[in-house]
């Protein structure tokens, strides 16, 4: 799952970071990011709770990406995981839906 640049974007405003291209022609004229100079950065002070919506929408985003990338069935057993039953018995190399819902509950209710 790559990173949506909209959603990346969203996070960072939330943390009063701002990223404005510079479109007019005239070019930098200060503030300028150093990697790119055809944008302007600008940050501003933001309440507390942009911050932890912030940070929540990292988690949760984080958590996603761990159930596509690497799923969330715990194993157990002397063998490799997935060669283990998790503890609805289902092998690890099966994937286990019920692995994955109490995961996502988990995350969902922080």
């Amino acid at each position: 799952m790559p990173n949506n640049p909209q959603t990346t974007d969203l996070i960072n405003r939330l943390r009063g970071h701002y990223r404005t291209p510079i479109t007019d022609g005239l070019g930098p004229a200060g503030g300028e990011e150093p990697d790119n100079p055809h944008e302007h950065v600008r940050t501003f002070p933001v309440p507390p709770i942009h911050k932890e919506a912030a940070a929540e929408i990292e988690r949760l985003r984080n958590g996603i990406k761990k159930v596509l990338n690497e799923g969330v069935q715990k194993t157990e057993g002397p063998y490799s995981p997935k060669n283990n039953k998790c503890k609805h018995g289902r092998y690890g190399y099966e994937g286990c839906d019920n692995c994955t819902d109490e995961f996502l509950e988990e995350l969902l209710n922080g």
